[in-house]
């Protein structure tokens, strides 16, 4: 082949490489754990593909979540205005966020209660707040009020009924310690020590 020839195959081959070199950008949507919890941050009629939107949530399976029609009295709130630190680079803290509800930053989720504070060391709904108010994600995490182990999953829900490694969560999202599950996939009984271990 001579050089002409490569020369026009190189270049030839540009747009196809320009869409490899665009960057990805992840989705940053919403999660909501219950319609209740959408409403009070002031999201309603939530359409599939918007943030927010979830298939749990859309109970008539229409494509529209959290209809604003199916809302007790008073628990529909005005959404907040978006002046949050969600596009900066610092660290949340309480005298910065201008919002309640899940906000997005530095790619963590965090939850802010009414008066603009990270919620820390609890849950909010399925998903579990550290001490430094970032949502957990592929992790363990020790609940001292339940006094029982959980595992987080990528998208911050909790595991259940189901195994993690050597560990069993159950229905409840706990870990089995010290008792006998039954496991309807492997048709099998199985003892999970003190540690948690089977």
């Amino acid at each position: 082949m001579n050089k002409r020839h490569l020369l026009k195959l190189g270049l030839a081959s540009l747009p196809a490489l320009a869409l490899f070199l665009h960057p990805v950008v992840a989705d940053e949507s919403i999660h909501f754990s219950s319609c209740k919890e959408a409403w009070e941050n002031g999201y309603a009629d939530i359409h599939k593909g918007e943030p927010g939107y979830s298939a749990t949530l859309d109970k008539d399976h229409d494509g529209i979540a959290c209809e604003s029609k199916n809302a007790p009295k008073g628990v529909l709130k005005e959404k907040k205005s978006s002046t949050s630190q969600a596009n900066t680079n610092v660290a949340p803290t309480p005298s910065v966020a201008a919002e309640s509800g899940w906000v997005r930053q530095n790619g963590s989720w965090y939850y802010f209660s009414e008066n603009g504070k990270p919620v820390t060391n609890t849950w909010q709904g399925a998903y579990y707040l550290k001490s430094d108010g970032r949502m957990a994600e592929n992790e363990w995490v020790y609940d001292n009020y339940y006094q029982a182990w959980y595992y987080l999953k990528s998208d911050g829900s909790y595991a259940r009924n189901t195994w993690q490694g050597s560990y069993y969560l159950k229905s409840d999202g706990k870990m089995a310690q010290g008792e006998w599950i039954y496991d309807s996939y492997y048709k099998a009984w199985y003892y999970l020590k003190s540690d948690g271990s089977y």
